[in-house]
């Protein structure tokens, strides 16, 4: 059972890791599309993927500092999807101002992705700690399995001496 818990502990842990990652370069596509085209298109499945990831990543175990930079995140993404909606049939000066706006909240994202990945990477230390402490119960199994051998093995000696002792030459 505690193999078990270690074993999901650090599968959940190397999953988030993925997510933090595809959320960062998704994210980092985005502030480069913004930055090199001046008609910004919104990519549905850019966003799908982004929407999917961050569901993803919600039903994952989070910590509490972990859940404060997601909820950031999560709210600053939906800010972003609110002024890629409104840039349509606005003026070019209009355009340029939202753009901006776009930017800071993309530097906001990403600067929580930033954290949770720094979160990640501390807690990757402590994750060490389990990985060995799960080869160490695996030796324990192997030992009490011996144990266990060993005290049958004794048993069934102590009953063949007193049920069968051995029979005097007198």
């Amino acid at each position: 059972m505690v193999l078990s818990s270690l074993d999901s502990s650090y599968k959940d842990h190397v999953i988030t890791q993925h997510y933090v990652y595809k959320l960062n370069h998704l994210f980092n596509l985005k502030r480069l599309q913004l930055n090199t085209n001046t008609t910004f298109s919104n990519n549905f499945g850019e966003s799908i993927t982004i929407k999917q990831l961050l569901t993803d990543f919600r039903a994952t175990t989070l910590t509490t500092k972990e859940s404060l930079h997601f909820n950031n995140l999560e709210k600053k993404y939906i800010r972003l999807l609110d002024l890629e909606e409104s840039i349509a049939g606005k003026t070019h000066e209009t355009v340029k101002k939202v753009h901006s706006e776009m930017n800071i909240i993309i530097d906001l994202i990403l600067e929580n992705i930033d954290a949770l990945a720094n979160i990640k990477f501390k807690d990757n230390a402590q994750l060490q700690l389990p990985r060995m402490n799960q080869k160490l119960l695996s030796i324990d199994k192997v030992l009490l399995k011996v144990e266990i051998t060993f005290l049958i093995f004794i048993g069934i000696i102590v009953q063949l001496i007193i049920f069968y002792p051995r029979k005097s030459k007198y």
